[in-house]
């Protein structure tokens, strides 16, 4: 951690320095252009007499001061592109020593009744989402987010995608590439929007509206002819320049996309295509990563070929910004309408290719965010995902949100199906975090990045989790009742001869002990039966019991707290067998809750 800590710390410092060296430059350029305004100022002036020199002067003057304009306009860009690389850097630094807040939190995905997103803080303030997301475009966020609550089941699709996350995690230069080309457009537009701007207009007579705009631009090439050669008086052609610009907008109308709604989508491509061209020119070699860029090709055109003309289509759109260049040109030759239709036959041409085009990009952007996460944190390692058996063992397990100084591992151990820990401990003893790091790194192992672990082999299975099931006043429905709820939905799964990974934080919460007792016994027996496995945390310690009549299904493990000199003591360390001090009385007298007697 010493090391990455350096590396992102001399990047910033080396980008720092390019940074001062652009705005040199940038002042260079800004004032030579400021004395070259002066200079055509006074060839004016002096040279007013001498026409020839005069126009000689001016033209390679005005083509220095267009020159000066383009190299500033590119130095601006690159400072621009800098700052971004220094901020992307430092915020790398800043995650690696826990501070997450400049990063998405991914609230829009919080979902209370999700299987195990809310119960594990997937999302939301200090969330896992919060320490992995480094995407940049939108369809890669959401195909993140995606991946975090749909995580993956099937063995070789998990280890397909380790292989390409373990091609990606070296190529930093890459990574920040692909992000620095999509954090530079913030407007792009989602999935949907895409899939509904690509549908192109049905036109009327659409043949004869295709030569429309050669028809009005020969028709005023032809009047100014006329009216140089005096055939015809230069009215008839500012009036047939007139109703030019009223006929453009006329045919416009026509067309369902305007170039105002037009502009988003282009400009979102054009951010498509540079990605594509950065992905296009690093040859890879896992599966998944060649069978992302292939699966984009067409008629063996490369998907940044296919692209390409919108940068064309995105940068003439974008001369609408200047009143009289797009009243001349509408004028001239319907050059609106003109574009309209470009774009719409372009729609025609790759109205399927875009899915596959936004398939694509978006499982390379939330490849590179976990990636990313692998690659800031070189001490995890990969989990073995093991077939041909049950297993979910591991050493050493940390909690992904803790800062590893401040972490206890602890280890886990399931050998066969149909199979349970039972899990007791005093109040803050570390039962809750314990579940949370257990449910956290399979997550993790089931979505194919590294784990918090020495060590972690695993046989995937659906992770469903009941750890904070809360109350509804809006759906006039009872804590206890939407725990049952929660049951429900695993037996239903059970039932359908799904796999299961189960984790419990006190069963039936929200019931009298001795009825808890009987139902969590209950249940355990069933999940016992159905041959799933899990971990349930409980204060129960009857329910401890069951070891002894499911000595080959159960097994106990316990958090303790010691109390010495009057203070409690943790040491976060699992234990096997069952809890043998509690500290809830304790705790109550410290805080003054109770009289001390």
């Amino acid at each position: 951690m010493e090391q990455l800590n350096k590396e992102y710390a001399q990047r910033i410092s080396n980008k720092k320095k390019n940074l001062q060296k652009l705005k040199k430059r940038i002042f260079g350029v800004s004032m030579a252009r400021t004395l070259l305004f002066i200079s055509i100022c006074l060839s004016f002036y002096y040279l007013w007499q001498n026409k020839s020199l005069l126009s000689t002067t001016i033209s390679l003057e005005a083509l220095l001061f267009i020159l000066f304009i383009k190299a500033h306009n590119k130095l601006f860009k690159q400072k621009k592109e800098t700052e971004l690389l220094i901020q992307i850097n430092q915020r790398e630094l800043e995650a690696i020593n826990g501070d997450l807040k400049n990063f998405d939190k991914g609230d829009e995905f919080i979902d209370h009744t999700h299987f195990y997103s809310f119960d594990l803080d997937v999302f939301g303030e200090n969330s896992l989402f919060q320490l992995i997301n480094r995407t940049s475009t939108k369809i890669g966020k959401i195909k993140l987010a995606n991946w975090l609550n749909n995580h993956l089941i099937k063995s070789e699709q998990i280890l397909k995608r380790q292989e390409s996350i373990k091609e990606i995690t070296p190529l930093l230069q890459l990574r920040q590439s692909f992000q620095l080309i999509g954090l530079s457009n913030e407007e792009q537009l989602t999935e949907l929007d895409l899939l509904q701007w690509i549908q192109p207009s049905k036109l009327k007579k659409e043949r004869l509206l295709k030569i429309t705009p050669y028809l009005v631009a020969t028709i005023n090439m032809l009047l100014l002819i006329f009216a140089i050669l005096q055939i015809t008086p230069i009215s008839i052609g500012v009036i047939f320049f007139v109703f030019s610009i009223v006929l453009n907008t006329i045919l416009v109308r026509q067309i369902k996309a305007k170039l105002e709604d037009n502009t988003k989508g282009l400009l979102t491509l054009s951010t498509y295509t540079s990605l594509f061209m950065l992905l296009e020119e690093h040859k890879f070699e896992s599966e998944l990563n060649k069978e992302l860029i292939n699966s984009c090709y067409q008629k063996e055109k490369r998907p940044s070929r296919q692209l390409n003309k919108i940068i064309n289509l995105s940068d003439n759109i974008k001369q609408r910004n200047n009143l009289f260049i797009a009243l001349l040109f509408n004028g001239l030759f319907l050059w609106e309408f003109h574009l309209s239709l470009k774009i719409e036959q372009w729609k025609k041409e790759h109205i399927t290719s875009l899915p596959k085009w936004i398939e694509s990009l978006s499982q390379f952007d939330a490849l590179i965010s976990l990636a990313n996460f692998a690659y800031n944190h070189p001490t995890y390692t990969y989990p073995n995902i093991v077939t041909e058996e049950y297993t979910l063992c591991g050493q050493d397990l940390g909690h992904p949100l803790m800062l590893k100084k401040e972490c206890v591992t602890n280890p886990i151990s399931m050998n066969s199906r149909g199979t349970f820990l039972i899990i007791t401990g005093a109040n803050m003893a570390g039962k809750s975090t314990y579940l949370r790091t257990i449910g956290l790194n399979y997550l993790l192992a089931c979505i194919g990045t590294t784990v918090y672990a020495k060590k972690f082999n695993i046989s995937p299975s659906q992770l469903i989790t009941s750890l904070r099931t809360s109350d509804s006043l809006m759906e006039n429905e009872s804590y206890f009742f939407a725990e049952l709820k929660r049951l429900k939905v695993i037996i239903d799964l059970l039932n359908k001869g799904n796999n299961l990974f189960i984790i419990l934080d006190e069963i039936l919460k929200g019931t009298n002990s001795i009825d808890k007792l009987k139902g969590s016994t209950a249940l355990i027996e069933q999940l016992i039966h159905k041959e799933t496995n899990g971990l349930i945390a409980t204060h129960d310690i009857q329910l401890t019991e069951l070891e002894h009549r499911y000595p080959k299904k159960i097994t106990n493990f316990c958090f303790e707290s010691t109390i010495n000199n009057g203070e409690i003591n943790f040491d976060y360390q699992l234990k096997q067998g069952v809890v043998k001090n509690m500290n809830a009385y304790f705790l109550m007298r410290k805080m003054g809750i109770l009289n001390k007697r």
